[in-house]
């Protein structure tokens, strides 16, 4: 449109008889006036997985039967894959010379895990703590104050006979078709952040108790 406006200024210096180069100066300084020139836009895009499969089970692993307070890792018995994630941001950009501008877009990728691992055979206490490739992301012992990595929901499963099956488990293999796990001790990751560990799945331990005895500093004597 700037130049239609430039081409009539310069037809109308033509007609009025200062020149058809006065008139296209005059015409082309209204017509950027009328209508300013769009910046470019801009599309920044961030590094993307290229495999979202996850391949860290093991067949045949033996299920561990754990006495006291344990620290042991798990071995993964079921995964929904690895979850992409798109980010996208805009922002307006201020054009040169009075200019309308551009915009910069900006694509980022968040990637998130479900999965679930089997530490042994249960029934076991609770969990005590977790750690995620060595860094503790969880602790109820209270050793460490308010210790929970943000975005960590996971269910613990002690391993008894009335253990029901996982929903999230359900939801992705269908109704009544998820089995239970009834005697084995398990944890469910939901949509475990995986951005501090280069978007995999982590080498992940737990702190587990299981059977407890009450210990007396005392003993009996029935004569």
């Amino acid at each position: 449109m700037a130049i239609l406006v430039a081409v009539g200024g310069a037809a109308l210096g033509s007609a009025i008889g200062v020149g058809w180069q006065a008139g296209w100066l005059v015409g082309s300084v209204v017509g950027n006036l009328l209508f300013p020139r769009r910046g470019p836009d801009i599309v920044t895009e961030g590094p993307r997985l290229g495999d979202l499969s996850v391949t860290s089970s093991a067949y045949g692993a033996p299920i561990a039967i754990g006495y006291g307070t344990l620290r042991m890792s798990g071995n993964m018995i079921w995964s929904a894959g690895i979850r992409e994630q798109k980010n996208v941001s805009r922002t307006r950009t201020g054009g040169k010379g009075g200019g309308a501008g551009g915009s910069q877009t900006t694509v980022t990728y968040s990637y998130f895990a479900s999965f679930a691992l089997a530490f042994g055979e249960g029934p076991a206490e609770d969990v005590l703590r977790i750690w995620a490739d060595g860094k503790l992301i969880y602790d109820k012992t209270g050793q460490n104050a308010d210790v929970a990595k943000g975005g960590l929901k996971f269910r613990f499963y002690p391993g008894d006979e009335s253990q029901l099956p996982d929903g999230l488990i359900e939801s992705h293999v269908g109704a009544g078709q998820a089995p239970a796990h009834r005697g084995l001790c398990y944890i469910v990751f939901e949509d475990m952040p995986l951005a501090d560990y280069g978007n995999r799945i982590p080498n992940v331990t737990a702190e587990i108790a299981f059977r407890k005895a009450d210990e007396k500093p005392y003993q009996l004597l029935d004569f």
